[in-house]
Protein backbone atom coordinates (compact mmCIF):
# COMPACT_ATOMS: atom_id res chain seq x y z
CA UNK A 1 0.00 0.00 0.00
CA UNK A 2 1.35 3.43 -0.92
CA UNK A 3 0.15 6.76 0.48
CA UNK A 4 1.52 10.30 0.69
CA UNK A 5 0.09 11.53 4.03
CA UNK A 6 -1.87 10.52 7.12
CA UNK A 7 -5.01 12.57 7.73
CA UNK A 8 -6.54 12.84 11.22
CA UNK A 9 -9.14 15.05 12.90
CA UNK A 10 -8.27 18.01 15.16
CA UNK A 11 -9.00 18.16 18.87
CA UNK A 12 -8.28 15.52 21.45
CA UNK A 13 -6.69 12.38 20.12
CA UNK A 14 -8.12 8.93 20.72
CA UNK A 15 -6.08 6.10 22.23
CA UNK A 16 -6.01 4.21 18.94
CA UNK A 17 -4.58 7.09 16.86
CA UNK A 18 -1.03 6.98 18.22
CA UNK A 19 -0.38 3.28 17.62
CA UNK A 20 -2.13 3.41 14.23
CA UNK A 21 0.01 6.34 13.09
CA UNK A 22 3.18 4.64 14.42
CA UNK A 23 2.43 1.45 12.46
CA UNK A 24 1.73 3.43 9.28
CA UNK A 25 4.84 5.61 9.71
CA UNK A 26 7.09 2.60 10.29
CA UNK A 27 6.48 1.40 6.74
CA UNK A 28 6.09 4.74 4.98
CA UNK A 29 7.38 7.94 6.66
CA UNK A 30 4.93 10.64 5.53
CA UNK A 31 3.52 13.85 7.08
CA UNK A 32 0.58 13.71 9.49
CA UNK A 33 -2.04 16.39 8.76
CA UNK A 34 -4.85 17.35 11.18
CA UNK A 35 -7.89 18.80 9.40
CA UNK A 36 -11.49 19.73 10.22
CA UNK A 37 -14.04 17.32 8.78
CA UNK A 38 -15.79 18.45 5.60
CA UNK A 39 -19.51 17.89 5.43
CA UNK A 40 -21.49 17.66 2.21
CA UNK A 41 -24.76 19.53 1.75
Amino acid sequence: MSFSLILTHPGGSHKNELPACCVLLAGNPVPIIRREPVTGD
